[in-house]
């Protein structure tokens, strides 16, 4: 994974994601809500049976700073360390949860595909939300793949949250003016579609069928022309910033991403959960090494 890429998570996009910094609240879909939390628990207590352990002194890596699922780490008397390149992002979140469980949190700034060198055990769970989508080509998405297998004992499972195309995927429900219409109508929340709005809304312009590469920047600057145009409300041209990100996203379709996962010796089930726009594309996978892997 290129470095550069963690330049697009500057403040502007790291703060537009806070709903509340006094409480600290992130908004609901950028961010694992809690029932989303829900379904990374149940994977890791899953994992933990079939690993026949208990998880008291699991140790599970967290991927990122992502303070909702660290706080549920903690809460299960894990072990937890979390590894992030983005210097402005450990300096933001890293005071997210209670400082009883901070203190026994181990911060490793570094690149992902660095991984198996930079544990000093390997990870009985690594989890992760949306990473896999910052990434630029599918050869990024097959080395870091390698080293999160690299990094796992032999029992170790991923539990991500992962944006892809489904294969069932309808692009006319997701245009931009059809998510505007819903909303309108009360169809859809302020996340539902603030987030549509940027993943799937303008994918007719700025969504490329062979690259699979959404150009962000494209997506915010339609939608800044939309709102000086007087087509979005004030309001509306707000909840879709929530969301602001300048760089890339590489969205692969669900059978190339599902193929990838095969080919690098997991097996995977997926869960899509029931209630909001965005769980349809955003679901999360829990995957297990194969068991002939040491």
């Amino acid at each position: 994974m290129d470095n550069n890429l963690t330049n697009y998570w500057d403040n502007e996009s790291l703060r537009a994601r806070i709903a509340d910094p006094y409480r600290r609240i992130r908004y609901e879909a950028g961010s694992p809500n809690s029932h989303e939390i829900e379904c990374y628990g149940y994977c890791l207590s899953k994992g933990f049976r079939l690993g026949a352990k208990k998880a008291d002194g699991w140790h599970i890596v967290v991927l990122g700073m992502t303070p909702e699922l660290r706080q549920m780490a903690h809460k299960m008397s894990c072990a937890v360390t979390c590894v992030d390149v983005s210097e402005e992002a450990i300096k933001l979140y890293c005071d997210w949860i209670c400082e009883e469980d901070r203190i026994k949190e181990n911060i490793v700034q570094a690149d992902w595909i660095r991984l198996p060198d930079v544990l000093n055990k390997p990870a009985d769970a690594i989890i992760g939300d949306g990473v896999f989508g910052n990434m630029t080509s599918l050869e990024d998405y097959t080395r870091v793949l390698r080293a999160l297998r690299e990094s796992l004992g032999r029992d170790g499972f991923l539990v991500l949250r992962t944006i892809m195309v489904p294969s069932n995927f309808t692009a006319n429900k997701h245009a931009a003016q059809q998510l505007l219409k819903r909303f309108r109508a009360g169809e859809l929340t302020e996340a539902e579609f603030g987030f549509g709005m940027r993943i799937f809304g303008s994918c007719s312009d700025a969504y490329n069928v062979q690259t699979f590469l959404l150009d962000n920047k494209e997506v915010f600057l339609r939608y800044e022309d939309w709102f000086k145009k007087g087509i979005l409300s004030e309001s509306e041209y707000a909840a879709i910033r929530r969301y602001y990100y300048a760089g890339p996203n590489l969205i692969p379709p669900q059978t190339v991403w599902e193929t990838m996962l095969l080919e690098e010796g997991f097996t995977f089930q997926q869960y899509t959960l029931k209630g909001k726009m965005w769980y349809e594309y955003y679901p999360i996978y829990y995957c297990f090494k194969n068991r002939t892997d040491s």
